[in-house]
């Protein structure tokens, strides 16, 4: 009789832990998406600009070109040759 008490209580007590395991992952699973909702949520932030700071846009040309004393050497460059022997006909890439 005594061992049967014995073995009741037993699975009782690893029941429990199992469904207090389940309940704590359940809760952990909760918290984690809660974090991530709250982080994955865009921040209302209020800027204030002070006068200075803001400047009205306007229309203007912009210089296409700039001027350089001395020699120019491209960064990359590229050779165009066949790998069989004929005629090219035309090249649609331009020289720059």
């Amino acid at each position: 009789m005594r061992r049967h008490w014995i073995r009741w209580t037993l699975a009782a007590l690893v029941l429990l832990a199992i469904v207090g395991g389940v309940l704590r992952a359940v809760s952990a699973r909760k918290a984690q998406q809660a974090t991530v909702a709250t982080a994955a949520a865009p921040a209302e932030t209020e800027v204030t600009l002070n006068p200075a700071e803001v400047v009205r846009a306007a229309s203007r040309e912009l210089a296409q070109t700039l001027p350089v004393s001395g020699t120019l050497r491209a960064v990359d460059s590229a050779v165009v040759k066949a790998r069989v022997a004929g005629e090219l006909m035309g090249l649609t890439a331009r020289e720059g």
